[in-house]
């Protein structure tokens, strides 16, 4: 007799604990998603950050992840729809949400800049589940396409005045933009170089050809521009240059 007893009562315990496992998993995502559905549309927060629903649903799949494949066999086994009860369900369940919330925001860049940060967050997150790790790409993307958005909302006025050429105008929408801005901020470090970079590929060149044709007119020079935009979502405030 094996010092572990009768192996087919060994191998029974085995998969009753695995089955019962899979149901605490299963039970989990389904409470999940109900309190998900439940969150009010309408509570966002401030600057456009990261919402605290997001932090705590991606934590809490991180944690389910470990028991996904006990889960997996317990669906197989009894027919259950896999849409339902598995962790990348909840991801889409949680980004509606998500979405909903950015539609409280009155303003279009800080409706751009919620969505980004959020789904940020949610793909580097997503990365450190083996079974959504091909899908981080596809969140990043996201992520992307809502910065971009966010600089055309964000910085328009701006280059609008520096396409019509008003020395004025441009100074005053850059000053606008930057005291629109000083309040919001970035899901961490990562996103807010890529927001300052974005909005400085956009902002400074235009300006600078601007400032070629008409320096004498502007008080504002294109290092001071660049300084601006770098102080911005918690960077380093950049001494100006004349440049």
């Amino acid at each position: 007799m094996s010092v572990f007893g009768d192996r087919s009562e060994v191998a029974k315990r085995a998969c009753s604990a695995l089955f019962k496992a899979g149901e605490a998993a299963r039970g989990a995502l389904a409470n999940l998603e109900v309190a998900i559905e439940k969150e009010p549309s309408k509570a966002t927060v401030a600057g456009g950050g990261v919402h605290p629903l997001t932090r705590y649903v991606m934590n809490y799949l991180v944690f389910l992840a470990d028991y996904e494949g006990a889960l997996d066999r317990i669906n197989q086994q009894q027919g259950s729809p896999e849409r339902s009860w598995s962790i990348g369900w909840l991801v889409q369940v949680l980004m509606r949400k998500i979405e909903a919330k950015a539609g409280s925001y009155r303003e279009a860049a800080l409706r751009h800049l919620f969505m980004a940060n959020n789904t940020h967050y949610v793909a580097r997150k997503v990365a450190i589940i083996p079974s959504l790790g091909d899908d981080d790409g596809e969140a990043q993307d996201a992520a992307r396409r809502h910065v971009e958005a966010y600089v055309r909302a964000a910085w328009g006025k701006v280059l609008k005045a520096i396409a019509a050429a008003d020395g004025v105008e441009v100074e005053e929408a850059v000053m606008q933009a930057v005291a629109k801005q000083e309040k919001w901020v970035a899901a961490d470090e990562e996103m807010g170089q890529v927001l300052r970079a974005a909005a400085t590929a956009a902002v400074v060149p235009k300006y600078r050809m601007l400032y070629r044709r008409h320096g004498a007119t502007l008080r504002l020079t294109p290092g001071d521009v660049n300084a601006i935009i770098a102080a911005l979502f918690g960077g380093i405030i950049a001494t100006p240059s004349s440049c």
